[in-house]
């Protein structure tokens, strides 16, 4: 998932699935980049960069160091960029991050195709809003008939006699706003 970037003649900057990418370069737009300043995730503060060869960074636990398990970050330097950065925990592969350049250019038009895509989904209504209105008010409608109502009266009594003891029983002695709610 790209994270952000920022593009001009001699300054480059990409997040890239976690990782950064701070790229300076020299000269005008196509010269050659001099190093590539890379912060990678690590699985937590206990962990600190040992070494780095070409597209490899190794990770190393530092002696008995407790911290919580939270994803910390560190820069790395590289003398170029490569397709893929691969990270090592304890000599062990951790991740694969693929790094990939993109221009301002690439970015906009990636945004004008999206933009255009959304265009030509159109506008979507509920085929099914009309009929649930209706069904919801003959719901409601019933609800408020006499015959339902006289059995709502005759579970409140009944339910009255097995929790309360009580013969008579109305919501309105538990809840003292339910007349309310009830409007």
């Amino acid at each position: 998932m790209l994270h952000g970037i920022f593009n001009s003649k001699s300054l480059s900057l990409v997040r890239f699935l976690g990782v950064s990418v701070l790229v300076l370069g020299i000269g005008t737009k196509g010269s050659i980049a001099t190093s590539f300043e890379v912060e990678i995730e690590k699985p937590d503060a206990c962990y600190k960069v040992s070494k780095v060869e070409e597209n490899k960074v190794y990770l190393e636990r530092k002696g008995d160091c407790v911290a919580p398990q939270v994803i910390v970050s560190e820069k790395v330097k590289l003398n170029t960029l490569y397709d893929v950065l691969k990270i090592y925990v304890d000599g062990r592969i951790w991740k694969e991050i693929p790094l990939k350049m993109i221009s301002v250019e690439e970015v906009l038009r990636a945004v004008e195709e999206g933009e255009k895509k959304a265009k030509d989904l159109g506008n979507f209504s509920n085929v099914y809003e009309g009929p649930a209105k209706e069904l919801a008010e003959k719901v409601y409608q019933a609800t408020q008939s006499s015959n339902f109502q006289a059995l709502v009266k005759k579970y409140e009594e009944e339910l009255s006699k097995q929790i309360l003891g009580k013969e008579s029983f109305s919501l309105k002695d538990i809840y003292k706003d339910y007349v309310g709610k009830k409007k």
